[in-house]
């Protein structure tokens, strides 16, 4: 009963959420003295631009058509013609799309279903990238909104390349609301790749990983890895993550694994499914994760609020990363502690 008033909760949010419009605050929690700054600020969508259609047309906001292809290039073509500031909008209709689809420009969904069709030489279906270049802090992502998409990954094989949903790469001050990721084969349903000041808000993510085939775990919202460069060392850090409904998944519901300084609230995560690695079926899964204190691992200063996990608990390991948990729900009395991470000394 309580998982369904929880699950309401969520949906009634995302409701009102849709309603109030882009502009977002930054939110700040007090802790160890000082006020940290979490998720994106100052973000809107900008005026409407151009329109993409599903059938492969783009229209300027005359109504006027511009450009004629197919559903994906019809998407990256309306990009491309946008300025800076202003949104390009994905009508009602179910798009096919092949190749790697980049996000650089906010893209505002009205009824707009991605679907995957056909291997992709890629391990992620959709990028929150610059356009072309390589990925760095030189060549990034800022200010801009992806809402109301919904991304099937069709249930592509990985042997295909296709494996994983929405990733935000070196990208920074992005809000991902209202949106829909399922039916991916392997790794992540909204991952925010060396991701900072990022808001994930009212997202539905479900079906991702296969506990049927070895080697395909599914993250519902994580981090991946740090990228070493010569630049700068950037984890995933200072994210927002709320009102998001995870299922489905196949290993991890949340995982910031690496990821420092992060806060989720009012998530529920359920449903969470085994796995398959190395020839052998993993029995356990995790509602999520606090991996490590340091090294490439790092997850320290992470914070949970009125979160739902109706998993059993959490898995640490190599001395799991710091945490606080705040007026969170469990579905055993306490946190299974499978590794000695301490989760149950936190809940508060």
């Amino acid at each position: 009963d309580q998982l369904a008033v929880d699950r309401g909760h969520v949906r009634d949010l995302q409701s009102r959420m849709l309603q109030r419009g882009a502009v977002r605050r930054v939110l700040h929690v007090r802790g160890s003295g000082h006020h940290m700054s979490y998720g994106a600020s100052n973000v809107t969508a900008g005026a409407l631009a151009y329109t993409a259609n599903v059938d492969g047309s783009v229209t300027d906001i005359n109504g006027d058509a511009v450009f004629s292809g197919t559903p994906q290039t019809a998407i990256e073509k309306a990009m491309t013609l946008c300025p800076i500031g202003k949104h390009v909008e994905v009508s009602r209709g179910e798009y096919t799309i092949g190749p790697q689809l980049r996000f650089y420009r906010s893209i505002i969904g009205n009824g707009a279903k991605l679907i995957t069709d056909g291997p992709v030489s890629a391990v992620t279906q959709y990028l929150i990238a610059a356009p072309s270049g390589n990925f760095g802090p030189t060549n990034m992502v800022k200010d801009i909104i992806i809402s109301g998409l919904e991304l099937d990954g069709n249930t592509e094989d990985y042997a295909a390349k296709t494996y994983g949903g929405l990733q935000a790469r070196y990208a920074k001050n992005i809000i991902i609301e209202n949106c829909k990721v399922h039916d991916f084969p392997q790794s992540h349903g909204i991952q925010l790749q060396s991701g900072y000041y990022c808001t994930v808000r009212g997202c539905t993510i479900s079906g991702i990983g296969d506990m049927e085939r070895s080697g395909h775990y599914g993250n519902g919202i994580c981090s991946g890895q740090m990228y070493m460069d010569s630049d700068a060392n950037y984890p995933a850090a200072y994210n927002l993550v709320e009102d998001c409904d995870i299922s489905l998944c196949s290993m991890v519901g949340l995982n910031w694994e690496p990821g420092n300084n992060n806060l989720s609230r009012r998530v529920v995560v359920h449903d969470i499914l085994p796995y398959w690695m190395n020839g052998s079926k993993k029995v356990k899964s995790r509602a999520v994760t606090t991996f490590s204190k340091t090294g490439l691992g790092a997850q320290n200063g992470n914070i949970y609020e009125d979160c739902t996990f109706t998993n059993d608990g959490v898995a640490s390991s190599f001395n799991g990363g710091s945490i606080i948990a705040r007026r969170c729900k469990f579905s055993t009395p306490k946190a299974t502690d499978e590794y000695g991470c301490g989760w149950a000394l936190f809940i508060k």
